[in-house]
């Protein structure tokens, strides 16, 4: 008997197999802490400022309201609502999380544009990393990388890759993937040609930094030219805007926090201005003062302009690498808020934007704790490596580098705050003596 062709299920099947296969009380927990009262699951709301729960879970209905927001609907709006997502994008996520295929499209892309953009960055990266890893044409870039003091961990952790001189290296590749070239100009891999006579690589000759979100996707790269080869080129360039990267919006969102992570990634891992040990050291003194981007950026500034002085003093080359750092970074901020003062009252009455920025609330909480955890592993371990197990990646501490005399510290100072409810400036200073003695004993 012949084989029936595959007739791909409608829309509102797959959607209905979907909501059948979640609760939205799980999906909900996974984003607001919900405690029962009577037949309903109640929490605090996302999208506004709620001081005691107003937002209501249905389990029997599948469903959620916000009396005070006067929203409501179902798992899929839900998850639109919070994560500021199209219906596709939504569905594509609740699928995931049910073990539940989507239909594909040609070339077993997503039909969903984001989707089959993001699988060709992964693509990419493995590519890349691939050409760095073996490649003879790569020996030049592990030259330049070694001699810079990045370790083969570190290329490892972060997906450090190279674009070999060749114009079409990557478009070969693709071809032979089955990858149409306009999906390589709109992921930003490739650019069409003036005269429109065909297209070239983006990125040639460089060492590639996969730029990532804060779901840890790769969206866009870096690339920097080998030192001595093509004088007439930018030193880095990256990729450009496209549906997946937003140049500002990777950078600002989530506020002082995501930018901190951010400054982290490019400071140690790219560039290697400075340690991971550094890097601790400069979030440790933000986390003692109002402000802590002005304190990272500056003491980044200084410690890079510091250990590159050029034909500067040390000293001198430091204080103008915070003074310039400090400088770029806020008066462009400082302009904005003084010019659009007269407009935030207005919008403050602003019901919609209220909600948004609400919203945004939570995702700074999420980069305060991945801030957080960065922070203490690489304070409580000298080495840290990134494990990937398919799309999770998990930092590892290696457990025979531990400095025991920093979770001794950390530990009284939880028993200082949490039990005996010592005032948080004490806590530092005994902290701060401690760690000096711990110091001259020869214990960290």
């Amino acid at each position: 008997m012949p084989s029936q062709p595959h007739v791909p299920m409608p829309r509102d099947d797959v959607k209905e197999r979907v909501r059948e296969a979640l609760d939205i009380v799980d999906v909900a927990g996974s984003y607001i802490s919900l405690r029962r009262q009577g037949k309903v699951m109640t929490g605090l709301c996302p999208w506004h400022e709620d001081s005691r729960p107003s937002l209501q879970i249905n389990p029997d209905r599948q469903t959620y309201r916000c009396w005070v927001c006067d929203v409501g609907g179902d798992v899929f709006s839900f998850v639109m609502r919070m994560e500021k997502v199209e219906f596709r994008e939504a569905l594509e996520q609740l699928a995931d999380r049910a073990g539940i295929s989507l239909p594909r499209g040609r070339g077993g892309l997503p039909v969903d544009d984001k989707a089959a953009l993001r699988a060709m960055m992964a693509w990419a990266t493995e590519r890349f990393r691939d050409c760095l890893r073996a490649a003879p044409e790569a020996a030049p870039a592990r030259d330049y990388l070694r001699g810079r003091g990045v370790s083969a961990d570190t290329i490892e952790r972060f997906d450090l890759g190279f674009a070999p001189p060749a114009w079409d290296w990557l478009l070969r590749q693709a071809a032979a993937a089955g990858m149409s070239r306009d999906a390589l100009v709109k992921a930003g891999l490739a650019i069409e040609r003036d005269d429109r006579s065909g297209h070239y690589d983006r990125f040639r000759g460089r060492v590639i930094f996969p730029i990532r979100d804060p779901q840890g996707r790769c969206v866009a790269f870096g690339g920097r030219v080998l030192p001595g080869d093509r004088p007439d080129s930018a030193k880095y360039i990256n990729s450009p805007e496209t549906p997946l990267f937003s140049k500002s919006a990777i950078v600002t969102f989530g506020g002082a926090y995501a930018v901190l992570g951010y400054i982290a990634q490019q400071a140690v891992d790219r560039y290697g201005w400075i340690t991971a040990g550094d890097m601790a050291v400069g979030l440790g003194l933000a986390e003692t003062t109002p402000g802590p981007l002005i304190m990272v950026v500056e003491f980044v500034g200084f410690l890079a302009a510091y250990s590159n002085p050029g034909s500067l003093p040390p000293l001198v080359a430091g204080t103008l690498g915070a003074v310039i750092t400090v400088w770029v970074t806020f008066v462009p901020c400082f302009m904005f808020i003084f010019l659009g003062a007269p407009y935030v009252e207005k919008l403050r009455h602003n019901q919609s934007i209220v909600n948004a920025l609400t919203a945004v609330g939570a995702s700074v909480a999420g980069v305060v704790l991945n801030l957080a955890v960065w922070f203490a592993l690489h304070t409580a371990f000298d080495t840290v490596t990134e494990k990937t197990f398919g799309p999770i990646s998990i930092a590892v501490p290696d457990l025979s580098t531990v400095n025991l005399s920093a979770i001794v510290i950390a530990l009284i100072a939880a028993v200082f705050i949490f039990r005996l409810r010592i005032g948080i400036l004490k806590v530092l200073g005994v902290c701060a003596v401690l760690g000096a003695a711990a110091a001259l004993l020869g214990f960290s």
